[in-house]
């Protein structure tokens, strides 16, 4: 038997916590024990991040030091300091954006 049911990604954690809020009876307390400035942050993070990825500017930033943006080297050497200023799911998120712009499935298999 197949189902065809497609959950979006986002609404995954949604739909674990809603019995916990509904059941729960220390879900207010739940509540108020959430990081609230550290989610804000990470939202703020994706949201330059694809901000950038939509910039025709970041594939020409990567293209510094004449390199192949999606040679080997290039890979290394743009995670290793790219790593340092961007978090690491945000860059990965950036690099595959990237490599799909220049065309490189042997990085997307």
């Amino acid at each position: 038997m197949k189902f065809n049911f497609k959950l979006k990604i986002s609404l995954i954690p949604i739909v674990a916590a809603i019995p916990l809020y509904l059941f729960c009876k220390k879900r207010w307390k739940i509540l108020k024990g959430v990081d609230y400035e550290t989610l804000a942050f990470f939202v703020g993070m994706f949201i330059v991040t694809d901000a950038l990825t939509k910039d025709p500017l970041f594939a020409n930033i990567t293209k510094g030091g004449g390199l192949n943006p999606v040679s080997d080297l290039a890979v290394i050497i743009n995670s290793l300091f790219l790593s340092q200023i961007i978090s690491n799911v945000p860059l990965t998120i950036f690099y595959l954006k990237l490599l799909k712009v220049f065309s490189a499935p042997r990085f997307l298999t």
